[in-house]
């Protein structure tokens, strides 16, 4: 600060440098909130980043002191960086009982009531439809008021609450092959208190990551194949099998176009706490018998694919690991499995055949989701408009508790 009122921009001067960035141990520091102790006495500052040098693990929340004077704000130790994680700090956390710090509290004051809870895990934000002897099990929400935007034919059902748009008029909302719509929901039918909007999180740029050659894992190959550093391929073609050993860092491949068909595997060998983190720019194939990550957790693999080629899973796929298509559709029918979150910016997926799908999280907000035959997806399930058949299922899980 140069001048005499803090309110006035020209009382600012942008300091030629950071007053606090990352360290060895600490980085991606930022989003700070400022606030004090409960006794007013010292001043905090409240922060997030990443551990270490790995910035796909979420970020942890941080809270050190900081000091202003005559020299600026000063941070921590005032070394300009995290002080080490092992560092102790104390702080009065509660000196005052809750009755004096709020006026007018006494002793018979009611306690209010826990609000209504809202849906669990499965929204449409246009519309339902439910055919055949399709079923939904757990509370389902949609934002639609106009008539006829959730149906039922008379065998589907919802095992559990169904909540409507706001101010919406159920009776007509809800229709179906019954006389009362009502009896294809076991909970109640009820209006939403506000429109609930879904968006899309960012997409990640790719990372410049050393060039390779076209890399072919096939029944012709002399040698076995392997990876076992980050870089950049043209194609990765796996008709045999592929080795990717991880260790403590991240493993990143980027690659123009990844084929995984035939008999093919993908196999990852994490020893440590990194993780494989798939790039793909254009094409990516996961057909046939084609297999990534068969034997591993879903936390083993992130795969982010940029193209707009649809994704078609079909066969005897099988997929254990995090996938976010930018804006491809995503069809899987057979008899594949996918297992972990999934989010796609396409406008259709489709799920056919005995087609499973265990995300924990499934979360395509701009996307009609089509879920047919004896196709299934357990976990919780954002998308535009949701359309059940045959003996399709939807069945909401804590995705908290198992992923």
């Amino acid at each position: 600060m140069v001048g005499d009122d803090p309110l006035s921009y020209d009382s600012w001067e942008k300091s030629p440098e950071p007053i606090f960035s990352k360290s060895d141990e600490v980085n991606g520091c930022g989003h700070a909130s400022y606030t004090t102790s409960p006794d007013g006495k010292s001043l905090w500052i409240c922060y997030h980043a990443y551990t270490g040098t790995n910035t796909q693990s979420g970020r942890f929340v941080f809270v050190e002191p900081y000091t202003v004077g005559s020299e600026g704000v000063i941070v921590g130790n005032g070394s300009g960086h995290p002080q080490p994680i092992s560092t102790e700090m104390t702080i009065d956390v509660n000196p005052m009982p809750l009755a004096e710090k709020i006026s007018g509290w006494d002793e018979s004051t009611e306690t209010p009531g826990s609000p209504e809870p809202l849906p669990d895990g499965v929204f449409a934000t246009e519309s339902i439809s439910l055919k055949g002897s399709s079923q939904i099990i757990g509370n389902i929400g949609t934002n639609a008021v106009e008539a006829g935007s959730v149906d039922f034919s008379w065998s589907a059902e919802i095992e559990g609450d169904l909540w409507i748009g706001p101010d919406g008029d159920w009776t007509k909302v809800v229709t179906g092959a019954r006389p009362d719509p009502a009896e294809n929901v076991t909970g109640e039918i009820k209006p939403l208190p506000l429109a609930k909007e879904y968006l899309l999180p960012q997409f990640p740029g790719f990372p410049a990551l050393e060039g390779k050659e076209d890399l072919v894992a096939g029944w012709q190959s002399e040698d076995s194949c392997v990876i076992n550093e980050s870089g950049a391929y043209g194609n990765i073609d796996v008709t045999n099998e592929l080795t990717i050993n991880v260790g403590d860092e991240d493993i990143e491949v980027v690659a123009d176009n990844l084929s995984v068909t035939g008999s093919g595997r993908i196999l990852v060998n994490r020893t440590g706490s990194g993780r494989l983190i798939l790039y793909v720019i254009d094409g990516f194939e996961l057909a046939n018998n084609g297999k990534i990550n068969p034997d591993g957790s879903y936390d083993d693999v992130f795969l982010y694919y940029a193209g707009g080629e649809a994704l078609d899973f079909g066969g005897s796929t099988v997929w254990n690991g995090s996938l976010f298509a930018e804006k491809a559709d995503v069809t899987l029918g057979g008899s594949g499995g996918m297992t972990g979150p999934i989010v796609t910016g396409g406008n259709t997926v489709n799920l056919s055949g005995n087609g499973q799908i265990d995300a924990g999280v499934f979360y395509a907000p701009n996307a009609v989701l089509k879920v047919t035959g004896s196709g299934s997806i357990r976990g919780v399930v954002i998308s535009r408009n949701l359309e059940l058949s045959g003996s399709a299922r939807i069945q909401y899980i804590d995705s908290m508790d198992r992923f």
